[in-house]
């Protein structure tokens, strides 16, 4: 291989062997982290679970008492219930009296045993600082030695039931936990050996798929700079950079053979250009699309391994290429729009499951700028309206995500949904600075954005609120707005219903 095939090809493996070198160390540091989440997530599971198991027990006692069944059937059919309910092999649920003995247990052998007066002065220590957590707090998390296993620590989260003067309780080896986070480890360190030896074989094809090309290509500029025209890169049909950049090259040399005069080079360089930009436009949402997607897999699946300053550069770059491809989208609406070739599928679609959606896909980006979603009206259960599933939501998150970026942080926007005689009005409704009046007459045109005091830093390509006017009005509605600087912003939608019945069954939070 020559000087700049191993130069290309050793600074990508070179990079990839940092790369390897760093994601061991952030192992080792990871390997701490990860402890304590797992731990964290089993301690969470337990309390769920006994408090879902506490609550079932609360539940029924009650309807028992009210059909008069005798306290003691109903203590037992409780206890043999308990005594059954194993969620797995290394958890189970039990129940003792305020004296610490048993009275259901997995294992039937161990009913009537009392743990605080064990033989062992460790286990009966530990047995009652459950009971005391039970009597000061109500419930809680406790660690206790088992008669069986007189050395290895257990973790029980437990909760009192004061009726019948009972402890509800749920338990786990601490060891169990701790294998549980070793196996989970080794497993994390095999994946990414093979992902490190998948990463190596990758960057030594890629580096081979640049630097053959850039040969190539090297070898035909020099010809050109010698001023042998009769020479082409001809990379075939490779659509990446390098093919777009051997094709822009290989147009450049057809062009040069025909220049004649200066005015004939001027002319045809244009049309190079002009191709040039063509080429550009047809490939950027290919690689943008690949750009993002890759970007999304590596904080979906590595951000906790990467150093916190490369994890916030590739925040930044997925959110600017989000950003890119909502600005390419909307122009593309806008170009088919003027085009006529703006399709629309419209039928009768339930509304109230459209809206939920609608604040579902928003409620993460509401989060980013800490507003709140409310939906204020009572659920309009079998209302229905004409329209394009896909632009109506469209339309929403347009609404929902401008409400949301012109309010203060800490505010809510609350959507509401209002029938006027076979009509419906949806309302998003932000406590924003409000719009200005010398800007309202233009909020709808292409481009515009009122130059609100909020909104210095929020961005946007002022073409939301044009889309939106244009595909509500496509579906057979209308769109405006009421605004009170300082007071914030109601922007509506409306449409005619195809048919409506309100519920009865009260609002939604």
């Amino acid at each position: 291989m020559t000087g700049m095939s191993l130069t290309i090809s050793a600074r990508i493996m070179l990079l990839v062997l940092l790369s390897a070198i760093g994601m061991g160390g952030l192992l080792g540091v990871s390997y701490y982290s990860l402890h304590e989440v797992i731990f964290n997530q089993n301690i969470k599971q337990m309390q769920w679970m006994v408090k879902t198991v506490h609550t079932i027990i609360t539940s029924d006692m009650k309807e028992r008492a009210a059909r008069n069944v005798p306290l003691e059937i109903s203590q037992q059919q409780t206890i043999r219930a308990v005594q059954e309910l194993v969620r797995d092999k290394r958890n189970y649920f039990w129940i003792c009296d305020m004296d610490g003995v048993l009275l259901a247990h997995p294992d039937k052998s161990m009913i009537g045993v009392g743990m605080t007066r064990d033989e062992n002065k460790k286990i009966a220590e530990y047995a009652q600082n459950f009971i005391d957590v039970v009597k000061k707090q109500g419930e809680g998390l406790a660690f206790y030695f088992w008669r069986e296993y007189p050395e290895k620590k257990k973790v029980a989260y437990v909760i009192g039931i004061p009726e019948w003067n009972w402890i509800l309780g749920e338990s786990i080896f601490v060891e169990d936990i701790e294998n549980e986070i070793n196996t989970m480890f080794i497993k994390l360190n095999i994946a990414t050996f093979f992902f490190l030896l998948f990463l190596l074989l990758l960057a030594s094809l890629f580096g081979r798929s640049i630097s053959r090309p850039l040969l190539r290509i090297n070898k035909v500029m020099t010809a050109l700079a010698s001023g042998n025209l009769d020479v082409s890169v001809d990379l075939g049909n490779r659509k990446d950079e390098i093919g777009s950049m051997a094709k822009t090259i290989d147009v450049f040399i057809e062009h040069a053979r025909r220049i004649a005069q200066i005015e004939a080079e001027k002319a045809e360089t244009d049309k190079m250009k002009s191709e040039f930009v063509s080429i550009v436009s047809h490939e950027l949402r290919t690689p943008l699309t690949s750009i993002q997607g890759a970007i999304g897999y590596i904080l979906g699946t590595a951000k906790a391994t990467l150093p916190a300053q490369i994890a916030d550069l590739l925040q930044i770059a997925k959110d600017n290429s989000e950003r890119l491809t909502l600005l390419i989208n909307d122009l593309l609406d806008v170009d088919r729009a003027a085009a006529g070739e703006l399709h629309l599928t419209i039928k009768p679609e339930k509304l109230m499951p459209l809206i939920l959606q609608g604040i579902e896909m928003n409620r993460a980006y509401a989060e980013k700028y800490c507003v709140r979603l409310f939906l204020d009206s009572p659920p309009f259960k079998n209302i229905e309206l004409p329209l394009d599933r896909a632009r109506f939501l469209q339309v929403l998150s347009n609404l929902l995500s401008n409400a949301v970026k012109f309010s203060p942080a800490g505010s809510a926007v609350h959507l509401s949904v209002e029938d006027y005689d076979e009509r419906i009005r949806i309302y998003v409704i932000d406590k924003g600075a409000g719009i200005p009046k010398e800007f309202r007459a233009r909020i709808f045109q292409k481009f515009f954005q009122a130059q609100r005091p909020s909104a210095q830093k929020k961005g946007g390509s002022g073409l939301g609120l044009y889309i939106s006017k244009t595909l509500v009005e496509r579906m057979g509605g209308r769109i405006g707005f009421e605004s009170e600087v300082g007071g914030g912003t109601s922007f509506w939608i409306e449409f005619p219903s195809v048919s409506h019945a309100k519920s009865q069954d009260g609002g939604l939070a």
